[in-house]
């Protein structure tokens, strides 16, 4: 009876106004929680993703000019762009595939450097050949920059050609060097990280500054923070005048003064090399040039043979300084040198 009683008060309170107010209260507010636990979990996921997508990695492939002075297991330049990301709050990863004197073509065949670019998940490669390949390995530069370029695209990445500089007796190089890297960049629709250019628009306003070390060929300190300074604002845009990027080890200090003027040449490289085509006629490369339109022509080679390898030079001209330059000997002398 009492069971009874029950039922029935139980079937009058659902039945009642009151009763049905608050459960379809109680179900508004379940579908509303519903909704905040869906939403916050979609919001939870593109957080997630923001992280990720916020990281940007970057593979080195080169040799010395881009390990530096800190050698192949560290390498400077990919060490160095970390360091500059870090400050201005860009989550920078980097790996590389560095050796010493190694062009792209030997990269390629060894198979590393491309294993890395398939399996990496790179958002920029940076490919780096020989100091010389510009001029003395054309063939070969351009063949597996190509092949290389085609494996980062499949990957879905972009292409980066680091575009080195003269030595610093052979200033002229870096003409013929910021002419193919433009030319076959163009090519690949290809981005161009202008460091040999920005080296020239630096030295033209502080001649008195180094960049390179003794050898003639190789980076110092400045000359890495500079070509930093390029891959930074070529991948990223304009670097934050507010907070100065230093470097600060045993031997040298930048900051301040010099700091800016490297940033500076970095910037002025970027512009120029953007309207590169039309202020250096990419129909025309600099060594070949008749030697009467250009005293300081360094030297005008033979023609390309099939390896890729230029041969003797078939006239001699004036170098830079003003120096007879003869023949087979100086071709043999100035090649055996170009080994970086």
């Amino acid at each position: 009876m009492k069971c009874n009683k029950l039922g029935l008060y139980c079937y009058e309170l659902y039945d009642s106004s009151t009763f049905k107010a608050s459960f379809i209260a109680y179900e508004k507010h379940r579908l509303l929680y519903k909704m905040v636990l869906f939403f916050t979990s979609i919001v939870c996921s593109f957080s997630l993703f923001a992280n990720k997508s916020d990281t940007t990695r970057i593979l080195f492939i080169g040799n010395s000019y881009t390990y530096a002075s800190m050698g192949e297991q560290n390498p400077e330049i990919p060490f160095r762009l970390k360091e500059m990301g870090a400050l201005y709050n860009k989550n920078i990863q980097t790996g590389f595939v560095v050796k010493g004197g190694a062009q792209l073509e030997q990269h390629w065949k060894e198979g590393k450097a491309l294993q890395m670019i398939q399996n990496g998940h790179y958002n920029f490669v940076v490919l780096q050949d020989q100091s010389s390949a510009a001029f003395r390995s054309l063939n070969s530069f351009r063949e597996y920059a190509a092949k290389f370029d085609s494996a980062i695209k499949k990957s879905g990445g972009k292409t980066v050609l680091y575009m080195t500089w003269g030595y610093a007796d052979r200033p002229k190089m870096g003409d013929t060097i910021a002419y193919e890297y433009n030319r076959l960049g163009k090519e690949l629709g290809a981005i161009v990280a202008p460091c040999g250019l920005a080296w020239k628009c630096f030295f033209e306003k502080n001649p008195s500054v180094e960049l390179h070390i003794s050898d003639k060929s190789h980076p110092r300190t400045e000359g890495v923070y500079l070509n930093t300074c390029v891959f930074y604002q070529t991948l990223f845009g304009k670097i934050s005048t507010k907070v100065l990027y230093t470097i600060k080890n045993k031997n040298i200090t930048i900051e301040g003064d010099l700091a800016n003027k490297l940033q500076s040449a970095a910037k002025e490289a970027i512009i120029l090399n953007s309207d590169y085509g039309k202020q250096q006629r990419l129909n025309q490369n600099p060594y070949f040039q008749s030697p009467s339109a250009d005293i300081n022509q360094v030297i005008i080679y033979g023609q390309s043979l099939s390896t890729g390898q230029q041969t003797a030079p078939v006239i001699s001209v004036k170098n830079y300084a003003g120096n007879l330059m003869l023949g087979e000997q100086v071709w043999s002398n100035f090649s055996n040198n170009l080994d970086t």
